[in-house]
């Protein structure tokens, strides 16, 4: 098995591996994204009360779910590891409320 590595019954080319990732750099752009969709969410919600947290983009909007759905908790979980990283506590505010609903 020249030039891969096992984990955990997967095999993984070496090469992913080797690559650098800037953690900080990371979570700067997960902080920056992460902005932008707390400012697009109340549009996204309109008059829909029961709709709390953002699951994905379709065709360029973004689309909500009620916190029944199975991926409700991404998003609070997002804010959550923004928090643990950063120590902001705008992060902290933001994932309590978010984990409130």
């Amino acid at each position: 098995m020249q030039g891969k590595m096992i984990y955990s019954c997967c095999l993984i080319p070496a090469s992913v591996h080797a690559q650098h990732i800037s953690l900080p750099q990371v979570f700067a752009d997960a902080e920056k994204q992460t902005k932008v969709m707390l400012k697009e969410i109340p549009a996204a919600k309109g008059t829909k009360t029961d709709l709390v947290s953002p699951r994905t983009l379709e065709k360029g909007e973004l689309r909500l779910v009620p916190a029944k759905d199975w991926t409700s908790g991404f998003f609070p979980g997002e804010l959550w590891f923004l928090y643990e990283y950063t120590g902001k506590p705008e992060w902290k505010s933001e994932a309590q409320a978010y984990t409130a609903i």
